[in-house]
């Protein structure tokens, strides 16, 4: 409201890539934006849901449904990861956006919340044509846990790529998650130029090299 549109540009391949009767998954909703503006640009047809574990922005995403009057929108109040188990969601009060299941820099509350598994909850799913995955370091595990659907519908996947975060984890999930979509995908940073991303090794150390800390990526099939 204060600053004009929130990721203009990640709203534009939303509007692109998401067909007028398509699904679309907002996996780390926040205030629900990208569903909302989903849902408006689907005008009744196709479906939307939106992940939002965190139960304050949960409440927002749902207040926004209700206000627009939206019919195909779905709000699902649970993280998404590579199991069924529960984990404990850390929340900034500042900017509660940066919530994560992973250690973050400056803690203020924790909420026990539940993990789903995609491929489990959404098993009789009949396509699936674009993912947003938002989930401040938690995205490999998002991914393995949607091998399934994934592998099956082809979605195209926006994703917010945080080596960053996984770096402070302990773990390679930067190569794991590019060795994932490559597998599969043509992926572009669209942070830095729609740069294409062909060589694992060499984004890497370009990144590190130029000590970004995260970026967004559009993944094509």
């Amino acid at each position: 409201f204060l600053h004009g549109i929130y990721e203009d540009y990640i709203l534009d391949r939303i509007a692109k890539y998401l067909p007028h009767n398509g699904v679309f998954f907002d996996v780390g909703s926040n205030i629900g934006q990208h569903a909302i503006f989903a849902a408006a640009k689907l005008n009744d047809t196709g479906e939307v849901y939106a992940f939002e574990p965190v139960p304050g922005l949960f409440d927002q995403v749902q207040k926004s449904i209700s206000v627009n009057k939206f019919q195909n929108i779905a709000a699902q109040n649970y993280a998404c990861g590579n199991d069924n188990s529960t984990g404990t969601i850390r929340t900034n009060f500042q900017n509660a956006g940066q919530s994560s299941l992973l250690p973050i820099d400056k803690q203020d509350a924790s909420t026990t919340v539940e993990i789903v598994k995609l491929d489990d909850k959404f098993k009789d799913l009949t396509r699936l044509d674009l993912m947003k995955i938002d989930v401040e370091g938690f995205e490999y595990e998002v991914l393995l846990g949607a091998r399934k659907i994934i592998e099956q519908f082809r979605p195209v996947i926006l994703l917010e790529f945080s080596p960053i975060m996984y770096n402070k984890a302990g773990n390679n999930n930067s190569e794991k998650i590019l060795d994932f979509l490559l597998e599969h995908y043509t992926i572009i940073d669209i942070d830095d130029g729609d740069q294409n991303i062909s060589s694992k090794q060499e984004y890497i150390k370009d990144f590190n090299n130029r000590e970004r800390q995260q970026t967004n990526m559009l993944c094509t099939p």
